[in-house]
Order: structure tokens, then sequence, then C-alpha cells
């Protein structure tokens, strides 16, 4: 588990991380349909409502989320057992804060068991943090990513507010293949955490490296005209873990700029060995 300090900077983290799999959990809510053997579909004019509902609430403004809110409300006494549309509600109530009503939304829709989808997983998980509730987070997350090892949403999110680093990095290590749909930011996270897994012990540094550049090969691919600044941001590790450092970069292209790096790290390494 993260320290206390990890924990404060927990809340802060939250708001930027809401964006991210809110614009997920919108993607197929409002639309839903029921499969055979199912509670009944929505009808075509609350179909609508629910699509309007899911518009507003993207546009996370003033009177749009209370129209929402209450167009949501509305449906879901009218489908009580649409999970779709209690996960939307659960999202409007959480962009409003109103998180123990969020709460409150889910458990009586999932129970206290482990949830049926991902997106309920991390809608739960983002209502625990919002009402400082970190340890029921984690929990989540890690269940999460046991049951859905290529969804990037929960790892990132799981790295971020300081969740176990073992299980991150078996996370990483376990699905390399998931690396190929993550966004910029799970790439400068996640060699954050193994830059400081480094940093705590040393003598993995051999076992990390090609974590290292297996991130950093997908990095370049997905990312190339900003990959370059994951680099730049983590420039002071060269000095620390020159190794490590010149597996993130050694996927770069030979630009006059990356073989300037490439050869300081190069001789930061040299220098390291020298002196052990």
């Amino acid at each position: 588990m993260g320290g206390p300090t990890t924990k404060r900077r927990s809340a802060n983290l939250l708001l930027p991380v809401l964006g991210l799999v809110g614009v997920a959990l919108l993607g197929g809510c409002a639309i839903h349909t029921q499969a055979e053997g199912a509670p009944r579909a929505l009808r075509d004019h609350d179909r609508g409502q629910a699509t309007e509902a899911a518009r507003l609430l993207e546009r996370a403004g003033g009177s749009d989320l209370e129209e929402a809110e209450a167009l949501l409300r509305s449906l879901t006494r009218r489908y009580p057992d649409d999970e779709a549309l209690m996960l939307l509600y659960a999202e409007a109530l959480l962009t409003l804060n109103r998180p123990l009503e969020a709460r409150s939304v889910l458990e009586r829709e999932m129970g206290q068991s482990p949830s049926r989808s991902i997106k309920a997983q991390l809608l739960m998980a983002r209502t625990a943090l919002r009402v400082g509730d970190v340890h029921r987070a984690e929990a989540i997350l890690r269940r999460a990513i046991e049951a859905h090892p290529s969804e990037i949403a929960p790892l990132l999110l799981f790295i971020e507010i300081g969740g176990d680093e073992e299980v991150a990095l078996d996370a990483l290590r376990q699905n390399p293949a998931a690396f190929g749909f993550a966004p910029l930011r799970f790439f400068e996270q996640a060699l954050r955490l193994i830059f400081r897994a480094a940093q705590a012990s040393p003598e993995r540094i051999e076992e990390l490296a090609p974590l290292v550049g297996a991130l950093s090969t997908r990095l370049v691919t997905l990312h190339p005209a900003r990959s370059k600044e994951v680099a730049v941001k983590l420039l002071p590790q060269m000095s620390r873990h020159p190794t490590l450092y010149f597996q993130l970069i050694l996927p770069f292209e030979d630009e006059p700029e990356m073989v300037g790096l490439k050869l300081a790290a190069k001789e930061a390494i040299r220098n390291r060995q020298r002196d052990r």
C-alpha cells in the first residue's frame, strides 16, 4: 500500500482521473438495450431521454448537470433493473459532488459483492475515493485488475492513488499487450512507478529494465508526437538509474537530441560501473 503522503495526495489526483473514467462510462450506457432474458429494454422515447442525459452529463456544466440528474432519476425509477441506467445515474450524482448518494445507488444496484462490469467497478472505486475510503477503492481496483487484466483504466487509477506497487508491477508484466491502447499519462505513471521500485530496491534494476523497454516501445509507437515529453519529464532519473533511463530512450529515433541523451546515459552507466 502507498504511504500516508500518497494517501493524502489521492484526493488531488482524483479530479483528472474522473474525466478518463467518465468518458469510458458514458460510451455505451445511454443507448442501452437488454439481452434476451434480461430486464425490459428502454422504450424509444426513454432511450432518447437517456441519450440526452448522457449528452448533458458529458458537457458537465451547471444546469446541464442538474437536468441530466433529474432525467436519470426519473428513468431509474421506471427501469430499476437497468444496470446501465443506474451506473449513469450514479455518475451524474458523483459529478454533482454527491458521493454518498452515488454510493447508495451503487450499493443498492450491485450489493456488497464484486460488480459484474468494469464500468461499475471503476465507478465504485471513484465513489470510495470521493468519500475518503482509499483502502476500499484499492480493494475494488485490485479485483478489477485481476478480473480485467487487459483494461488500462483500473490499473492507471490504482497506480495514481498509490496502490500496492507489487500488484501494479505484476499487472504491467503480465499483460504488456494492453499497453497498445494506453493514453500518454499511463506511460508516465507506469514508468514513474518502476523508477520508484528501483529506488527502493536497486538490486531489481536488471529485472525491471525489460519492462521499461517494453513500455517505451509502445509509448513511441502510440504517441510519436508527444513521447519525448515523457523522456524529458523523467530526465532526472538518468543520474539515479542510468540503466533504466537508457532502456527508456533506446526505442526513440536517433535524432540529434536523443543521440545526445543516449550518449549521456551510456556515460552515466560506465561511471556507475566504475564506482562499484
